[in-house]
């Protein structure tokens, strides 16, 4: 073979070689595309192009593949040149399928070894490799695609290919290590992936993004059977995040290198989801993806679908379970929801309400938000009702009759009881525990089929046999192999499906339930099945056994009923169909929410640099308006950043304060909202208009002051938190509307702790303030001072914040709050705070036209504590507190603070009685809950008012 090989190319004389094996098919201008490669740096004496069948010159990886089904030779070649064009990788061989050999290159180093490889095999890496020891290169033409069937002339595993490999390691013992590091480099990597993109853009069939976590389980198990079903008339792509970055792969083509990119590169990733021609996204799981992965769907402009696996939506906890060995919370209210993440945080969560405001864009905005459950989707709809929900089963229900063998123990045999999977603490492991322990061996025997993480209890472990970690096609004949005679679910939390649950049914046993989450719907009428409340008695899981034992032995074999079927595969038949079969530009315009007669709200809050919600932006805005949501399901409220809002459309954007840094920036949210017939209301708490020059921050918030008179002229609603801020800003607007501030009783519930006449001393005195309050700190000293002098370490004076003073005086002791910084959650700052217990409050206020604009909003947080507070005589606390409501209001005076102070300090009952009294008030009058359309009025009279505009 290598002698006619000789013989060809020496008959060739002075021109270049190519070596073509018979087993192959070549495009259109191969030849041309290779030469160029050849003559594109004087020292280039092979060239290579891609296959499906050239080990290190394979795609989609090394070990090759089958081309994808119904594609031709000449579309594959056509998409590796429209990604590769040019493009070039060196390669420590040529492989000899399809190996172009320029002259020069031959006519020095000689050619083929015939007495070495005569029968072939081997000779092209010989010659390779003498080449490469003479100065050559060998490249990889990344542009061009020849097909190679393989294994023709020797078999893979042939003794003639066994011969030459030793023969080549032999003579170049380097040539193993030099192979295996290129294939471990895998430089060729982004070509192959490029190629690929090149192949889903040019296919007439969609693309499709699945968006998922990487912890695997049953969310992977569905996402494979959904690509199974719709097998080739799409193509996939799955996106998972790594460390530091997001991983891109192809599911459909197995060991496809996969493109990690980093977190901060998000211009990189869509410009590569683009050139892959991505139709549309579903996202499985966005755990991990904190939040670039609404920046990500934003750039793409395309339509999305999600999937519903768990309750990583409505709650951190992802299952609803406070810790994981508790049982199912019930979902209760937000204060506490708040308690249970303070006591267990998790994925960044702070608060309830912040975490589902946080989410609830991706429910909202998603065509269709697929729910493996009716459970599932009616928990969901409690907390996203204007989301497009649909409820489909991971699996059809085939036209079947339930069919279930009651096969009941022999006599002096226990009852085996089975459970399947793996045994996680809410799968129920604390309730599997429970059983052992009460249960006599003799009567229940437990099998797990799979394994129980953690293990159980060293002295229960060899109460329960376990068969260890098994592959999904294995599950049935392990079921069979054990002579199970039930098979248990002690899951304690709303399972969104179970595909356990599908195996124990095709196994036909008798099967004990949770009456939670998807059983009772999978279950209902099925014979030989008892759907129980989740429980860790054994006693009482004991009497379920016995139940089970009485009434298979009664059954007497065989139990069928009816089944209600649905056999309509969903992901075959029907999940393509919104799919357009190829985007030709980007989505018109910007994400609309409107959805009549439902109002539509986009609310922009105060942000920190960082982008945390100030608490300005939470007290005024995010809990009013998702308050309001929750109370009229006739409003669709959606918290949004500056670029998320710059690219949706509502009926009405509210913001506040400084929503953007400059006046250009400020324009385009205007223009934005021109444009799309959005009627804009800006909110104020501050007269951020005329700053003082003695003010703290004077020189940032005078730049600032041009955009806040914009937003005050150009928006078709004003909002201010005081009538002295009214009525400062009537010069600019006339028609300014108040809303005052007011706690949100969802998060402060049960704030107060009150304290008693009795508590012991020291008397702990607090002062809250920001940065920008110096002035009042600088009041207060000499008052502390003097309290210190007077009573020594009977007294404590703690402040909170005013961070701008690294030190503080003697008299003062910093507090700093749990976490970290006041400023990065201001739900997250309450928590701590109503866990707190000082005795008395104090609110200094130094007076001048800024402050008097100020609102009494640092009274409700001492009123809610149920503390008793001195306060300097300004109007809005008059207003809120005043008329011996609990605040002693008295005159900026050092003598007058140090007076009235001492004689709380002095007499505990004083104290108490005036704690009891603020906090009566407090209730009565400065809760959201009492003014339940703080906001809803104002937003209804506005969209009105300017619908009149329009109509004149």
């Amino acid at each position: 073979f290598v002698a006619s090989v000789n013989r060809g190319m020496a008959a060739a004389g002075g021109r270049d070689v190519v070596l073509l094996n018979s087993d192959t098919e070549v495009p259109h201008r191969w030849i041309e595309r290779l030469a160029g490669h050849a003559y594109s740096a004087p020292r280039i004496g092979t060239v290579t192009p891609f296959s499906n069948n050239a080990t290190i010159c394979s795609w989609p990886t090394v070990a090759g593949g089958p081309l994808p089904p119904g594609k031709t030779v000449a579309e594959m070649d056509a998409a590796f040149l429209a990604a590769n064009r040019g493009r070039q990788v060196d390669l420590p061989t040529a492989v000899g399928f399809c190996m172009y050999v320029r002259r020069d290159c031959l006519d020095l180093v000689g050619g083929f070894d015939e007495a070495t490889f005569g029968r072939g095999y081997g000779e092209e890496n010989d010659f390779c490799l003498r080449a490469t020891a003479a100065g050559w290169r060998h490249m990889l033409a990344c542009d061009t695609f020849v097909f190679h069937a393989g294994e023709t002339s020797f078999g893979k595993d042939s003794p003639e290919r066994a011969r030459a490999w030793d023969l080549l390691t032999a003579r170049y013992p380097h040539y193993a290590a030099t192979v295996a590091r290129h294939v471990e480099a895998d430089a060729a990597a982004p070509a192959r992936f490029a190629a690929t993109a090149a192949f889903f853009r040019r296919a007439s069939e969609p693309t499709i993004l699945v968006v998922t976590h990487a912890l695997g389980g049953g969310t992977d198990r569905h996402i494979d059977d959904v690509q199974a079903a719709v097998g080739n008339r799409a193509n996939f792509l799955r996106l998972e995040p790594r460390p530091g970055g997001m991983a891109l792969s192809v599911p459909g083509m197995p060991g496809h290198p996969e493109l990690v990119v980093a977190a901060d590169r998000l211009d990189a990733l869509v410009a590569l989801f683009e050139s892959c021609g991505v139709d549309r996204v579903h996202v499985h799981h966005w755990l991990g993806y904190e939040a670039s992965l609404r920046h990500l769907l934003d750039r793409l402009a395309l339509p999305f679908d999600v999937t519903i696996h768990d309750f990583f939506s409505i709650c951190p906890q992802i299952n609803l379970l406070p810790t994981p060995t508790s049982r199912y919370c019930g979902e209760p209210d937000a204060a506490t929801c708040n308690a249970c993440i303070a006591g267990r945080p998790q994925h960044g969560a702070t608060n309830i309400t912040d975490w589902r405001t946080r989410h609830a864009w991706l429910l909202h905005e998603a065509e269709r938000v697929i729910c493996p459950s009716v459970d599932a989707r009616d928990r969901i709809a409690r907390y996203a009702p204007h989301a497009r929900l649909m409820a489909v089963p991971h699996e059809p229900v085939p036209h079947t009759s339930w069919n279930v063998h009651g096969c009941s123990p022999v006599p002096g045999e226990p009852l085996r009881i089975g459970m399947l999977g793996v045994i996680a603490q809410h799968k129920g492991l604390d309730s599997l525990a429970a059983a052992i322990e009460a249960a006599d061996p003799r009567e229940f025997e437990f099998v797990v089929i799979g394994s129980c993480d953690p293990k159980l209890p060293r002295h229960l472990r060899h109460r329960v046999r376990e068969t260890g970690p098994y592959a999904e096609a294995d599950l049935p004949r392990l079921i069979a192999d054990a002579r199970l005679h039930a098979v248990w679910f002690p899951a304690t939390w709303p399972e969104t499906y179970s595909y356990t649950l599908s195996a124990a049914v095709d196994a036909g046993l008798p099967i004990v339930a949770p009456a939670l989450g998807a059983f009772p719907e999978r279950l209902t009428g099925r014979p030989l099945t008892w759907l129980v409340q989740p429980t860790r008695d054994g006693p009482t899981l004991l009497a379920t056994f016995a139940a089970v034992r009485s009434a298979v032995t009664t059954a007497r074999g065989a139990a069928s009923a009816p089944r209600v079927a649905d056999p309509t595969c969903f992901y075959s038949d029907v999940y393509l169909a919104p799919v357009q079969t190829r985007r030709t530009q980007a989505k018109a315009g910007p994400t609309s929410l409107r959805r009549p007669p439902v109002t539509s709200v986009l609310v922009l809050p105060d942000r920190y640099a960082g982008g945390g919600i100030t608490p300005c932006g939470h007290i005024r805005l995010v809990q009013p308006f998702d308050a309001m949501a929750a109370m009229h399901r006739d409003t669709l409220v959606q918290v949004v950043d500056l670029e998320a809002a710059l690219t949706r459309d509502a009926d009405a954007l509210v913001c506040q304060r400084h929503v953007v840094s400059d006046l250009a920036a400020g324009e385009r949210l205007i223009d934005h909202c021109r444009r799309h017939g959005m009627k804009l209301i800006y909110d104020l708490d501050d007269d951020l208009v005329s700053i003082p020059a003695t003010h703290p921050e004077a020189e940032r918030l005078t730049a600032l002051a041009a955009v806040v008179t914009r937003f005050i002229e150009a928006a078709d609603s004003v909002w201010a938190a005081t009538p002295e801020l009214a009525r400062r800003l009537a010069g600019i607007r006339a028609d300014v509307e108040l809303i005052r501030n007011v706690h949100d009783d969802r998060i402060w519930r049960d704030a107060c702790h009150r304290p008693t006449a009795t508590r012991q001393q020291p008397v702990r005195i607090v002062y809250m303030g920001t940065a920008t309050h110096d002035e009042e700190l600088d009041f207060l000293e000499p008052i502390a001072e003097s309290l210190h002098q007077k009573f020594g370490r009977q007294v404590r004076f703690d402040v909170v914040g005013v961070a701008s003073r690294p030190h503080l005086s003697r008299c003062f002791n910093r507090v700093v709050p749990e976490g970290g910084p006041t400023t990065q959650s201001y739900p997250g700052f309450v928590d701590w705070f109503r866990r707190q217990e000082w005795d008395l409050a104090v609110s200094p206020l130094v007076d001048g036209p800024f402050n008097r604009c100020k609102s009494a909003i640092k009274l409700l947080d001492y009123a809610a504590l149920g503390l008793p507070v001195v306060a300097s005589h300004h109007a809005e606390y008059a207003t809120a507190f005043g008329s011996g409501h609990g605040v002693q209001l008295v005159a900026n005076t050092i003598e007058a603070w140090t007076e009235t102070l001492s004689r709380l300090i002095a007499d505990p009952e004083a104290r108490h009685r005036q704690g009891e009294r603020i906090h009566d008030h407090y209730q009565r009058h400065h809760l959201l809950a009492k003014h339940p359309e703080l906001v809803r009025g104002p937003l209804c009279r506005a969209l009105e008012r300017s619908s009149e505009q329009q109509a004149a």
